[in-house]
């Protein structure tokens, strides 16, 4: 197939478009992985509508000092993604997330740790892994959970909603 299946990034960049992954009218992948290294970007990161399953993996990067580099995501548009797994053991944000469908799983055996900066939405799940997870929950219906790590949850309403629970795990949470 002439579809993108991998895609590698790292640096500065205002935009990433990967919305048309091989111009193709059948779509012929389902996946993506999305290789990050210290990527830092100011616009958004849009991803092909026929992606179900986004893979971000991201490798840690340190500067001469030791510091770590995290990769940072302005915004992910990832609106066919239903499953978003993050792995590797280097530090990633996601700031906003926009179009996402409303029964998103994320799920993270990642190290570094993932800050989800938006609030994720009512019907939307995460599952964290041993870094140090953050996220934002509103009336959320569904059971999250954040692993082990020293991880941070943030309610931006009043209460979850109904069936909504969260399981801090294992860390000073």
């Amino acid at each position: 197939s002439s579809a993108l299946e991998t895609l590698t990034a790292s640096g500065t960049m205002t935009t990433l478009n990967a919305g048309t992954l091989g111009a193709l009218t059948t779509p012929a992948i389902n996946d993506l992985t999305l290789n990050l290294s210290n990527l830092v970007t100011t616009g958004t990161v849009t991803i092909d509508s026929d992606v179900k399953t986004l893979d971000i993996a991201t490798t840690k990067v340190t500067n001469a000092l030791g510091t770590e580099l995290a990769s940072t995501l302005n915004d992910l548009d990832a609106s066919g993604a239903t499953a978003v797994n993050i792995s590797g053991d280097g530090k990633v944000t996601l700031s906003a997330i926009s179009n996402a469908p409303a029964t998103t799983s994320y799920t993270s055996t990642n190290t570094g740790g993932v800050t989800i900066s938006a609030g994720l939405g009512n019907g939307m799940t995460f599952t964290g892994g041993s870094g140090a997870d953050s996220i934002s929950l509103g009336a959320n219906t569904k059971a999250i959970t954040t692993g082990d790590g020293n991880d941070t949850v943030t309610l931006t309403g009043a209460a979850l909603g109904t069936g909504g629970s969260v399981d801090a795990g294992d860390g000073t949470d």
